[in-house]
């Protein structure tokens, strides 16, 4: 408490002090004191690190998901308007992104069913076909992603125009399916065979 003291009585020494500098000895330490000041923005400035874009997030899901994964690994972020996320140029966005989509943060947003739940009044017999093959996919491709090793899963369906015009047998339904795998998985036959 004392050294206080003494740091208040300088302080209230002061006007004493400067009133008995000349202009030229005034001018030197206004100017010295703006030197620092300015070498010290200019250093909190310089030091700041420069954020580069990680990624645009589909949705709040997503970015939730990918700053979790950041958090977790101690990279500092910023996010901005549109879920996009920054991060510092000091890391490699590229190797981070590879980071996030192996740990699953760049999951995809698979809708399924749902689909059908946003149809519009104006949609046609075209559009609604559509949107129940993507809402068929989506399902698959999210029942499949259940399966122990399996990382993500793309389907693919092909379905046959029905039509009251034709009579006869119709073309079969087929599917192409591509899975990425949890590193050294792989799948049993009863496995593939539950896919297929």
């Amino acid at each position: 408490m004392e050294w206080f003291r003494k740091f208040l009585d300088s302080f209230s020494k002061f006007p004493d002090f400067w009133k008995g500098l000349k202009k030229n000895q005034k001018i030197t330490m206004l100017s010295l004191l703006a030197a620092i000041l300015i070498a010290i923005v200019l250093t909190v400035i310089l030091n700041a690190p420069k954020y580069v874009l990680l990624i645009s997030a589909n949705n709040e899901t997503d970015a939730g998901a990918i700053i979790q994964q950041l958090e977790s690994q101690g990279i500092p972020y910023k996010v901005e308007a549109g879920n996009r996320i920054f991060i510092p140029s000091s890391y490699n966005v590229y190797e981070v992104r590879m980071k996030l989509a192996s740990s699953g943060a760049l999951g995809s947003s698979t809708k399924g069913f749902e689909l059908l739940d946003q149809s519009s009044f104006g949609a046609t017999s075209f559009d609604k076909q559509v949107n129940y093959q993507r809402a068929l996919q989506g399902e698959l491709e999210r029942t499949i992603a259940t399966i122990n090793g399996v990382k993500f899963a793309r389907v693919h369906l092909t379905l046959p125009k029905y039509t009251y015009y034709v009579r006869g047998e119709m073309a079969e339904t087929r599917a192409s399916v591509q899975l990425v795998l949890d590193p050294g998985v792989s799948l049993s036959k009863e496995q593939i065979k539950g896919i297929i």
